[in-house]
């Protein structure tokens, strides 16, 4: 559940990745990972809410990160 990045994010290659002679790799990060960045639990946010809302479900206003469903 990481949402996508609308922009270019490349972070060190982790050590115990490195091959000798290749240690100045980095690597580029193609979905938001929680912590990463400040956009980061926004972006988990909405590709949750992109889920729920086709689903039929409705964010409460008293609280946006609880959803209900009606079943009649």
């Amino acid at each position: 559940m990481h949402g996508d990045l609308n922009e270019e994010i490349y972070v060190e290659q982790p050590k115990v990745f490195e091959v000798y002679g290749n240690m100045i790799l980095v690597c580029k990060v193609t979905k938001s990972l929680y912590g990463l960045n400040k956009q980061s639990p926004q972006k988990w946010y909405k590709s949750i809410d992109d889920f729920m809302r086709p689903q039929s479900y409705a964010r409460r206003n008293e609280d946006s990160c609880l959803y209900t469903k009606k079943y009649r």
